[in-house]
This record gives structure tokens, C-alpha cells and sequence, in this order.
């Protein structure tokens, strides 16, 4: 009986091998792949990471921006103040008033 047997056991044996190097070859290619992912969640984290850091950046840049803006602003309104007020000051003193004598009526 075990001459029988022999060859189907033979057969067998070799196509555990060819199995076993398979499955080998799949848990290399599991392990690798892991690997990939680890690499690609960690670079997803750096990219998150400076895109954060950039858009904070750009929000401080906006921030600066609207403050000068203001700025401008408030200095224009002093200007435009300062040159009314010049202007009316002009005015008031190149009128003649009533209480300055008249040179042109002696």
C-alpha cells in the first residue's frame, strides 16, 4: 500500500512547495505594501502639516495687509482733516476783519 501512496505524496509534496514559496512571496508583498503605507501616511502627515503652516502664514500676511490698510485709512482721514482745517485757517486769514484799521481810508 505504501508504494501506492508514494507517487500522490511526491506529487503532493511539490505542490506544497510551490504553495509555501507563494505564500512567502505574499507576505513579502504584504509587508512591503505595509511599509508603503506606513512611508505614505507619514508623508500625508508632513504634507498636512506645512499646508497648515502655510495657510496660517497667509492668514498672517492677510491680517498685516487689512491693518495697514487701516492704517492708510485713518492716515488719509488725518490728511484730508489737517488740509481742511489748513485750508479754512486760509481762508479766515486772508479775509480783512471788521477790527484791522483801514490804511486806504485817510
Amino acid at each position: 500500500m505504501s508504494k501506492i501512496n508514494q507517487p500522490i505524496k511526491a506529487e503532493y509534496n511539490g505542490k506544497e512547495d510551490v504553495f509555501t514559496k507563494q505564500l512567502t512571496e505574499l507576505n513579502n508583498d504584504k509587508e512591503n505594501f505595509t511599509t508603503q503605507l506606513i512611508e505614505l501616511k507619514q508623508d500625508m502627515a508632513t504634507l498636512q502639516s506645512k499646508y497648515q503652516s502655510y495657510i496660517i502664514s497667509k492668514i498672517k500676511e492677510k491680517e498685516k495687509i487689512m491693518k495697514l490698510i487701516q492704517n492708510l485709512k485713518l492716515g488719509t482721514e488725518s490728511i484730508s482733516s489737517v488740509k481742511t482745517a489748513v485750508e479754512q485757517l486760509d481762508h479766515t486769514t486772508s479775509q480783512p476783519t471788521s477790527s484791522q484799521p483801514n490804511i486806504d481810508s485817510n
